[in-house]
């Protein structure tokens, strides 16, 4: 079936969805509200790093270190969790042998990879939604290719910046050069609104105001902001939050409220939130150069090895048996 069609078909209750459809234009809100701050004054140099720095312990690791837990929530006994958990911590140490071994690939990759992820967990038609069709998949791909390359489009230096950091830290790049990556982001902005486009004419369920606020504000953020901040703050208000307030199970509907959501994914994400956090702190030891700086860059390498796993989690929903999810009750 049509994953746009679907979006038709209510998964959670009215008032639960009528908060996540204020929280999607309080985030709006917000988002304009940085772009604006950042015309009016101009944020210090430090001010991106602030926001990756405290992603490690606010909202931004903690979405990803729940993973554990929803593995755990779908297997219905502890060996099948370790082993799950196992093929997880797998995919996560191939990543970092990409990483080590092609450095410039594993980074492009990252970018695509997580411009799907973004987009399909965060776009209105897809979000909380398992076993999408073709036409899910590129909506969701429309909206993330506008968010992660937007940045890229209006300020390439500035965002590529911290990547080029990271390589040269593995191995060697040549300068890159800012006006034909701007054009390369710009073509990929201009066909992730197209996809957007289309699946605004084909969906007959609402949320298109929220979806093009919401990348109408990705894209004045991206050219008034600096490219960490930009990208910071919609991980951080969108991305993350989002995650956060939603989570329970791949696929599985919450019925609480999205703040004691929240609470619970953080307390539930802490055993592998801890060894997390210490495995970035230790990097940004060997990073050389101010230490949030190298906190942020530590982060964003944590980012690029862990998206994947986080990702495929979450997208093989269909895999877990819902058996074992009703083991494990609100």
């Amino acid at each position: 079936m049509d994953s746009l069609a679907e979006a038709d078909a209510p998964v959670q209750c009215d008032s639960v969805s009528l908060q996540r459809s204020h929280g999607g234009y309080v985030a709006v809100i917000l988002l304009l509200a940085v772009a604006g701050a950042c015309i009016i004054f101009t944020p210090p140099a430090t001010f991106g790093s602030w926001i990756w720095a405290a992603s490690v312990f606010i909202v931004g690791m903690p979405h990803g270190a729940y993973d554990l837990a929803a593995i755990g929530r779908t297997s219905p006994n502890w060996r099948i969790t370790a082993r799950r958990f196992l093929l997880y911590s797998l995919v996560l140490l191939a990543c970092v042998g990409f990483l080590l071994a092609l450095p410039v690939a594993a980074v492009v990759a990252f970018f695509l990879l997580a411009s799907h992820h973004f987009g399909i967990s965060d776009s209105v038609w897809t979000r909380g939604r398992i076993n999408l069709a073709w036409s899910g998949h590129l909506a969701g791909l429309g909206r993330g290719l506008v968010v992660l390359f937007s940045p890229f489009a209006f300020q390439p230096s500035a965002s590529l910046a911290p990547f080029v950091s990271i390589i040269r830290l593995l191995g060697e790049i040549s300068d890159p050069q800012p006006g034909a990556i701007a054009t390369v982001a710009a073509v990929l902005v201009f066909i992730g609104i197209g996809l957007v486009l289309v699946a605004s004419l084909r969906t007959r369920s609402g949320g298109r105001v929220e979806e093009w606020s919401t990348l109408a504000a990705v894209v004045a953020l991206s050219a008034f902001a600096p490219p960490l901040v930009a990208i910071g703050a919609y991980f951080l208000l969108i991305h993350a939050s989002g995650h956060c307030f939603r989570a329970m199970t791949p696929g599985r509907p919450v019925h609480d409220r999205p703040f004691a959501n929240a609470l619970r994914v953080h307390r539930e994400s802490i055993p592998l939130l801890v060894p997390s956090v210490i495995i970035v702190l230790v990097v940004a030891a060997i990073i050389p150069g101010p230490s949030l700086d190298a906190v942020a860059a530590s982060f964003l390498v944590f980012c690029i090895v862990a998206t994947l796993p986080h990702h495929l989690l979450w997208m093989t929903s269909n895999r877990w048996s819902p058996a074992a999810a009703r083991l494990h009750p609100n």
